[in-house]
């Protein structure tokens, strides 16, 4: 990630850049890599549960506007609008909310990204599950990258839609309780180990 985001940085190329800068550059990333993987933190998580437990989170809003999640405009207000239900669902299965809304926050944009349904109104499918056949209730089909035989191949699947946050807190809750995604309940109170059980799962 580090190397990813020193690349992006505009402006290479100075006077002082060369294969030995590039080298001890890359030293460099690599110790500070080794010291933040000890601690296993960077301290994003915690500073998103500081800046939502305040008194501000109070005065979030109602998470039952949906719309106003789907459309909050900023990662922030994203974040204050579905900590609520966060809340509610880490204490369900023992996961850090900060987690939870890492992961919505991930699989949607900050809400931008929320799939829709086809009259406009927001699917609420927060975590991007997918309706398979034992699906029983609303579904809507949305085009998805998948990455196969080594390619990424774009193609529509049907994804889950919910009448509410709420309810795409609650679905998700369910999954992880069954199924091939039981194991990831196991170290869900350590940050790294939920989202590793969760990447094999």
């Amino acid at each position: 990630v580090i190397k990813s985001m020193r690349e992006a940085c505009p402006g290479g190329g100075g006077l002082l850049d060369s294969e030995q800068t590039d080298f001890y550059q890359g030293m460099f990333d690599s110790q500070l890599a080794l010291i933040l993987a000890q601690r296993n933190s960077v301290g994003i998580a915690d500073l998103i549960k500081r800046q939502l437990s305040g008194p501000a989170a109070a005065a979030a809003g109602n998470t039952s506007d949906n719309e106003a999640v789907a459309n909050s405009g900023s990662p922030e207000l994203f974040a204050r609008r579905i900590w609520p239900q966060a809340s509610r669902a880490g204490k369900k299965i023992g996961v850090d909310p900060g987690l939870l809304v890492a992961q919505a926050a991930l699989e949607t944009g900050w809400g931008t990204s929320v799939i829709r349904l086809p009259d406009g109104r927001s699917s609420n499918n927060l975590f991007g599950i997918k309706a398979g056949p034992d699906w029983h209730g609303a579904r809507v089909t949305h085009l998805t990258t998948e990455y196969e035989n080594g390619a990424y191949v774009t193609k529509p699947a049907d994804f889950r839609a919910y009448p509410s946050v709420h309810e795409s807190f609650d679905d998700y809750v369910n999954l992880l309780k069954s199924g091939r995604y039981q194991a990831i309940l196991n170290g869900s109170s350590d940050p790294a180990s939920y989202g590793y059980a969760l990447q094999a799962a």
